[in-house]
């Protein structure tokens, strides 16, 4: 099958709370709108690449509950390939309450359900190595698949495929050691702000190449929120700012760039225009609700051409 990306990861339901603001410990505070929208790192970036024209396939696990099944069919009508999302007997669906305040700002509390049961097969490995380029989300590395996970890595790039990393909070705080084992496997390091803080110690050059020699790879991508992005190779270092744009909901706007960046490489931009076509996706998905908000290709076509 030739798929372009495979994704592996997460996917979630959803709930959607719209407040003023957030409460008090002890307080109470009342939505003035509830949203159920599909999520989970792995599956919005596979959305977002889906809508951007991209063959895409995801590898997750669901619960054998019927948000399960209505999570493989909200993928399945986005186009995305989901042959290999398994459902896990006895075990609910991952399913996330998210509170947004007026300034479109989130907070997350839920369970992750079958996502922490995770194991990839032999068949899985060969799935992900036959497509042009790998995104593996960082929290598959807190559930009990994670050295499942590197050897469908290892695999991948021994074929030469293009391999994403979204670090997430977990590697980033690398409770398990397990970076030395990502080392010269990932190509794209993607984190947030707080992420490389946590991971670099600092933001600066000096860490950001240290970083980079040691784990090796073609770049770092730090996500800035409304400042925009970073990016750091060897060679060349740039900020790219975000474009203004009123916000609703940054729930998912992190992965929505992810898919744009990943959709920028693949189609043969450099990183520069790469980290723009980021940008705008991820300010298409801040003006909507949820973080599946995002947009199909002659959506932002005028605006590529413009880049």
């Amino acid at each position: 099958m030739g798929l372009d990306v495979v994704t592996i990861g997460d996917v979630n339901l959803d709930v959607i709370f719209y407040v003023d603001s957030y409460p008090t410990l002890g307080g109470e505070v009342h939505a003035e709108r509830i949203e159920y929208c599909g999520g989970g790192s792995a599956a919005n970036v596979a959305i977002g690449l889906s809508r951007l024209r991209v063959k895409v396939g995801l590898i997750a696990a669901v619960g054998d509950d019927p948000l399960g099944e209505r999570l493989i069919d909200y993928l399945r009508s986005e186009g995305v390939n989901t042959s290999h999302v398994r459902r896990v007997k006895g075990v609910g669906s991952g399913l996330m309450f998210v509170v947004v305040d007026n300034r479109g700002e989130k907070m997350i509390f839920g369970a992750k359900g079958a996502n922490s049961m995770l194991e990839l097969s032999k068949e899985d490995e060969e799935y992900a190595s036959n497509a042009r380029a790998l995104y593996i989300s960082g929290y598959v590395f807190s559930g009990r698949g994670r050295h499942s996970v590197l050897r469908a890595l290892r695999a991948a790039k021994s074929r030469g495929v293009v391999c994403f990393l979204d670090v997430g909070p977990f590697l980033a705080r690398d409770y398990s050691n397990l970076l030395s084992s990502l080392s010269s496997l990932v190509d794209y390091w993607s984190m947030n702000e707080e992420e490389a803080v946590e991971l670099l110690g600092s933001l600066s050059n000096t860490s950001i190449r240290y970083f980079l020699k040691r784990y090796r790879g073609r770049g770092v991508v730090i996500r800035l929120g409304g400042e925009g992005a970073y990016f750091y190779s060897k060679g060349q270092a740039f900020k790219v700012p975000a474009f203004k744009t009123k916000v609703v909901d940054t729930t998912g706007a992190g992965d929505a760039f992810t898919a744009g960046f990943i959709y920028g490489i693949l189609s043969g931009y450099d990183a520069f225009k790469s980290v723009k076509i980021g940008n705008l996706v991820a300010s298409y998905k801040v003006r909507g609700r949820g973080a599946w908000h995002l947009p199909k290709l002659e959506e932002i076509e005028g605006k590529l051409e413009e880049l």
